[in-house]
């Protein structure tokens, strides 16, 4: 028989104590009361990860978690000090995270927040907090791009059908920055039978990706100097070429700064067009 009974008790470290986000609920329970069992201890386990990259990205406040419908999943409420609350959903597997932002009545799912985050040496962000805050700030950038239903017009024919927000590493005459990639497309002919394989040919085709600080004027990625394909001053020309006219790419770049910060909760540092 068992002497001891094992402590599923887990360090303070994993509940974020001497942080600003800390988890202080589990499945309705205080866990400044709690009796840890193997299955509550599992939750928290399960929620690590995605924890790790909101604490290191900026966010403050206090998290809530439950165990999902699958084994090993994992939902939990972060509620921020700045007001909103918003959720994360963990699958069994790891590598990503689903993180669910609210605003009002609205909801807007972020799949495939990555959870596995390396520095790049010499070709980019290399600090926790940057790389944190540039993964979460893009997925999110990307799925309120996508949700958008053509927010901020461009001359015809051209229209933002893809878009992130980018955190630009530090060189030797530029700090941090961020900036918006914008894929613009041309309005172009798709034949109703079409299949993914030519959709994506004819997209790739009368689409240009252009780089573009808050400001609208170009970015130069550091990371892409040595690619000759990357030029996102040709890339302007060509938009310019199609639609025939100057193309402003800044209001779109700003609408989505704003609106991925609302969605967020949150002031991101830096993400303004005057770069506060």
């Amino acid at each position: 028989m068992r002497l001891f009974r094992r402590d599923r008790t887990p360090p303070p470290e994993t509940l974020g104590a001497g942080t600003a986000l800390t988890v202080d609920v589990v499945e309705g329970q205080l866990v400044s009361v709690l009796t840890w069992t193997r299955e509550l201890r599992r939750v928290v386990d399960g929620a690590v990860p995605a924890l790790t990259v909101l604490r290191d990205a900026g966010f403050e406040g206090t998290v809530q978690l439950r165990a999902g419908d699958a084994s090993g999943a994992v939902r939990g409420d972060v509620r921020l000090r700045t007001g909103p609350t918003l959720g994360i959903e963990v699958e069994p597997g790891g590598g990503e995270f689903v993180l669910v932002l609210r605003r009002g009545a609205q909801e807007l799912r972020v799949t495939g927040v990555c959870t596995e985050l390396e520095p790049l040496p010499g070709l980019g962000l290399e600090d926790p907090h940057s790389i944190a805050l540039a993964e979460v700030v893009l997925t999110v950038a990307a799925a309120v791009a996508e949700d958008a239903d053509d927010p901020v017009a461009l001359p015809a024919p051209l229209a933002v059908t893809q878009a992130n927000l980018q955190l630009l590493a530090e060189t030797d005459d530029l700090p941090e920055r961020w900036c918006a990639c914008l894929f613009v497309t041309r309005a172009h002919d798709v034949p109703p039978d079409a299949d993914d394989v030519l959709r994506t040919a004819l997209w790739i085709e009368h689409t240009e990706g252009v780089k573009v600080h808050l400001d609208g004027s170009v970015a130069d990625d550091p990371s892409e100097r040595d690619d000759p394909g990357a030029d996102p001053h040709a890339a302007l020309a060509t938009l310019e070429e199609w639609a025939g006219t100057e193309v402003d790419l800044g209001p779109y770049a700003r609408w989505l700064a704003e609106r991925t910060q609302e969605w967020l909760g949150m002031t991101v540092p830096g993400l303004s067009p005057t770069g506060r």
